[in-house]
């Protein structure tokens, strides 16, 4: 019944317009809505154990969102609910997105508290998967938790609660006959940015307890770290954009922020770090990886963008890295005002497992996708 009630207030307000927004005696409130699917084909070639794939699709995308804001003077409130759609699935499953309020002070500066986004990341405007940008392909995941917020000018102060991400299990071989690893955040992750003009440094960092379970093996528990630093570069020189995004991190995967493509491949766990053989050690995931995006204004509805992304991740005890490549173009169209059309064709390499079943590698998959988004905002 709730889903059908929030698809029901989505479809009204994309429906009309005029209702979208209006004053209040207590402020100003402001109803949107945020449709977006695709119609596309995608190939996916080299899956361990399947033969190749070719697939026509048509599907309404999870990031279709409705939301309020509601501001005054003082204060701002923001709610955003999405999951109304699913490329994986014919039903609608809403989730919250965003749900914070913000106070602006008398000196300028700016207290949130609430569930809202990072900041550690670049935004780059591939509309594959769920719009996932370059996630996991030379940028960081964008993900919203429940914490606190304190802006001073340019400078953004973040403390987020980590208890959603407690104890994941992490397998140290294939055949798990190695002890589970499970983690516990000890501390609220930090993070912090800063922006100057077309210029944006960011960082963060976490503390996690780590303990082994396994009925053979006697349990150890150690503390392990997790951190990210990268910067983010968006200079403009007349028509013609760059994005460019650059990252180190090392193991900010428990934190969900390095993901592997998406969070595709046939091993979606082994971004996280492991237990050393024969030690009390944990072997540390480092990542980094970089992305550029060139958009070209070629008049005030259309654009065209082209973006690469290339990322590696390492640990001691891998045979070989892993790495993800992506290349995308598209030709963001503006049919009218709240309606655009995106065609868009991109290549994804996930590169190889650095896991092994019986010491063979096993090939990740390669995926060619053509598609249109159509977006419908209110």
């Amino acid at each position: 019944m709730r889903n059908l009630l929030l698809l029901a207030i989505l479809v009204c307000f994309s429906a009309n317009a005029y209702a979208a927004q209006f004053d209040t005696p207590a402020g100003k409130l402001e109803v949107y809505s945020s449709i977006r699917g695709y119609a596309g084909f995608s190939e996916v070639s080299d899956v361990p154990g399947k033969r190749d794939d070719s697939q026509f699709k048509i599907a309404l995308q999870s990031n279709t969102r409705f939301g309020t804001k509601f501001s005054t003077s003082k204060l701002t409130g923001h709610v955003e609910f999405g999951g109304l759609g699913s490329e994986t699935s014919d039903k609608a499953d809403p989730t919250l997105r965003l749900a914070y309020g913000d106070y602006k002070l008398d000196n300028g500066n700016t207290f949130r508290f609430g569930q809202f986004a990072t900041a550690s990341q670049a935004s780059y405007n591939r509309v594959g998967d769920e719009d996932g940008g370059l996630d996991g392909f030379g940028n960081l995941k964008q993900v919203r938790r429940t914490g606190l917020g304190y802006y001073v000018g340019d400078l953004s102060l973040h403390l987020y609660t980590l208890s959603q991400d407690a104890w994941k299990p992490v397998y140290t071989a294939p055949d798990n006959s190695k002890p589970t690893i499970r983690f516990q955040a000890l501390l609220p992750r930090f993070e912090a940015a800063y922006k100057l003009k077309d210029v944006k440094v960011y960082g963060s960092f976490a503390v996690f307890n780590a303990e082994t379970e396994s009925e053979s093996v006697a349990e150890k528990e150690f503390d392990a770290t997790a951190y990210h630093f990268g910067v983010n570069l968006t200079p403009k020189f007349g028509n013609v954009g760059l994005n460019v995004n650059a990252f180190y991190a090392s193991n900010a995967a428990l934190y969900g922020m390095v993901v592997d493509g998406a969070g595709k491949g046939t091993n979606k766990d082994r971004l996280k770090p492991a237990l050393k053989a024969n030690s009390d050690e944990v072997e540390d995931i480092t990542t980094f990886g970089g992305a550029l995006g060139v958009n070209f204004k070629i008049d005030d509805s259309k654009a065209l963008e082209v973006g690469v992304g290339y990322q590696v991740s390492d640990q001691d005890g891998w045979d070989e890295d892993a790495e993800t490549l992506a290349i995308y173009a598209q030709l963001p169209i503006t049919v009218m005002k709240g309606f655009k059309i995106t065609p868009e064709i991109g290549y994804f390499d996930y590169g190889s497992s650095v896991m092994h079943t019986g010491g063979k590698k096993v090939d990740e998959p390669k995926v060619i996708q053509a598609l249109v988004q159509f977006r419908f905002d209110i």
